[in-house]
């Protein structure tokens, strides 16, 4: 059996919480919208490449699409996150960008919102991906 509760800094009870402290950006209570009474929305969107590839993805996203996005300077886009992950012959992508309302994605991505906007570069080293974006509503966001 594991150590008991409280040697370790855990609580001494199970289940029992102490207040934690968490630092973060004030920017990203306006990002995020802490309270969430106001619409978010999530677009997601997959891309997969070779291993070999990867990187170079990888640093084209970092310095010439994510930022070109920015430049657009859309009102309503908040945020961008990329994740990456191995798998057995190929490394997956996930964008998610963060909008402020509908009108600010199809400021982004046009009437047609769910077309994924791949440039030319990008499908140079990229072996395939999703033709369209998902979206979804942000119900809750719990920060802890």
């Amino acid at each position: 059996m594991g150590r008991p509760c409280g040697q370790d800094g855990w609580p001494n009870r199970p289940f029992e919480r102490r207040e934690q402290t968490v630092t973060r950006p004030a920017r990203w209570d306006i990002i995020l919208k802490k309270e969430l009474n106001n619409l978010m929305i999530g677009r997601i969107w997959h891309g997969w490449t070779k291993p070999e590839y990867a990187d170079k993805y990888e640093q084209l996203l970092k310095q010439e699409i994510i930022p070109g996005i920015a430049a657009r300077k859309l009102a309503g886009y908040r945020a961008f996150q990329l994740l990456r992950r191995p798998l057995e012959n190929e490394i997956e992508f996930i964008t998610i960008m963060w909008f402020d309302s509908w009108e600010a994605v199809k400021q982004f991505a046009g009437e047609d919102y769910e077309e994924a906007h791949v440039p030319p570069v990008a499908r140079e080293v990229l072996e395939r991906f999703d033709g369209r974006s998902q979206h979804y509503e942000i119900k809750e966001l719990l920060e802890y």
